[in-house]
């Protein structure tokens, strides 16, 4: 658990049973470095696609290769849970099926974060949001509806609009 660059020395001290006298070894010294890992991993989206499950494309760096990456989840913005391992396979697009959300009753927010090849954690992604519609019906007015949903977060520069569709039947 060094950080990469350091110089760092190791010796052996051995202290007698009075701990009054003490001897040393020599001093080993090297500089640290890290394995290789991605610099880039990026959620391309979060989507839902039903009442129970959500689509998460992932882009990773190809220029260097990691054990995968991790995918974890919040409910709250806050605390983060693992939800899934995808293994590194040499291809730039991941895609992940969250198949345990309740995607009527609130957002959920998604990050990634590489694995390198010694098993530490690297670098992370951005944080994607996926939205939450709600409906509300006019009690007067059988066809009147509003709308309201929570924005998406997640795209590096915004989102630019909103596209709202209506499916009959």
């Amino acid at each position: 658990n060094v950080a990469p660059g350091k110089n760092l020395c190791y010796f052996v001290r051995v202290i007698n049973t009075n701990k009054t006298i003490t001897s040393s070894s020599n001093r080993l010294c090297f500089f640290s470095t890290q394995v290789a890992a991605p610099n880039l991993v990026y959620i391309r989206s979060a989507s839902i696609l039903d009442a129970k499950s959500a689509r998460i494309q992932i882009l990773v760096d190809t220029t260097k290769a990691s054990t995968g990456v991790t995918l974890q989840r919040s409910e709250n913005d806050t605390v983060f849970k693992n939800i899934a391992f995808i293994a590194y396979n040499g291809t730039a697009n991941y895609s992940y099926i969250d198949n345990t959300i309740e995607s009527t009753k609130r957002s959920y927010t998604y990050r990634t974060i590489v694995i390198d090849s010694c098993g530490n954690e690297r670098n992370g992604s951005n944080l994607t949001k996926t939205m939450l519609l709600k409906v509300q019906e006019e009690k007067d007015q059988l066809f009147l509806k509003h709308l309201n949903w929570s924005p998406y977060e997640g795209f590096a520069g915004g989102v630019s609009g909103y596209a709202v569709y209506r499916l009959v039947n």
